[in-house]
This record gives C-alpha cells, structure tokens and sequence, in this order.
C-alpha cells in the first residue's frame, strides 16, 4: 500500500524548494505501523524533519495496491502537492482508498491544467507546475487492474 502524509509545517527554503508531503509505502496490514514509527520520529528523515519543524502529520491519501516499483515512479513526479487532498479539498480522496488509475488520472488532469496556464501566461514557467508527462504512470498499472 502507498500513502501520501501532509505535514503541517514545511521544512526547506520558501516556494518550490519546500517540502510538505512524504510518500511512503508500507506492506498490507502494516500501514498503521508505519505511520506511529514516522510520528514517533524513527520513520524517514524527511519526516524527522516535518516534525522537528513544529509541524503535525496528517495521512492524506492511500493507493491501493501499491508497489515499492509504484512508489518510486510516483516519487519521480516530484512535488504532490497536487494531488494532495488537504491542501486541495476540492479533490474528493481524503479518507478513500484509490487506485493507481484514480491517481494517474488525476496526473494528467493537473498537467492540463498547468499547460493551460503556461499557455495564458504567454508560455513562460507557472509556479506549482507538476513535473514529468500525463504518462508516466507506474508500469503496474495494467497489471494491477488485471488482478484487482
């Protein structure tokens, strides 16, 4: 299983040097584990961080099935902001399980829409544009689909 923790406090320099989001994964039925280890501060040393910046970790999303392959290739994306339910409420997956398509789906969404906004800014860059290509899905996905 994948997810994705929002910290309340970003850790890093200002703009798109920050960070405020961890993706992680965790074998099935251990997720709860996991979490209490990051909010402990024994997890990962991003999330050392978050917390020694003051801030709180919020479980914000879990991918179902999720792979260690699935992790990376999301991690690949860079920033998630963007898919992040806390910081975009109007996305309806706080507290849903999703699936690998759900999240690529939602990829290509936010890349069209960041073209958009390149396009009426006269092309130039737009702050909080993802990264990568509205294909870049993990490899698993037909995999996934065929045996869940």
């Amino acid at each position: 299983m994948l997810y994705l923790l929002h910290s309340t406090a970003p850790v890093g320099s200002n703009g798109r040097n920050s960070a405020r989001h961890y993706l992680g994964w965790a074998p099935e039925g251990k997720l709860a584990q996991r979490l209490a280890q990051h909010r402990s501060g024994r997890g990962a040393s991003i999330t050392k961080a978050f917390l020694g910046a003051g801030g709180t970790l919020f479980l914000a999303l879990t991918v179902q099935p999720g792979t260690r392959t699935q992790e990376r290739q999301l991690k690949s994306w860079g920033h998630l902001d963007h898919l992040c339910p806390v910081c975009h409420p109007e996305l309806p997956l706080l507290g849903h399980p999703v699936s690998m398509e759900r999240l690529c789906l939602l990829r290509a969404q936010s890349l069209a829409q960041s073209r958009r906004r390149r396009k009426d800014n006269g092309g130039g860059w737009s702050a909080g544009r993802p990264t990568g290509s509205a294909t870049s899905c993990p490899p698993e996905q037909s995999q996934d689909r065929a045996t869940g």
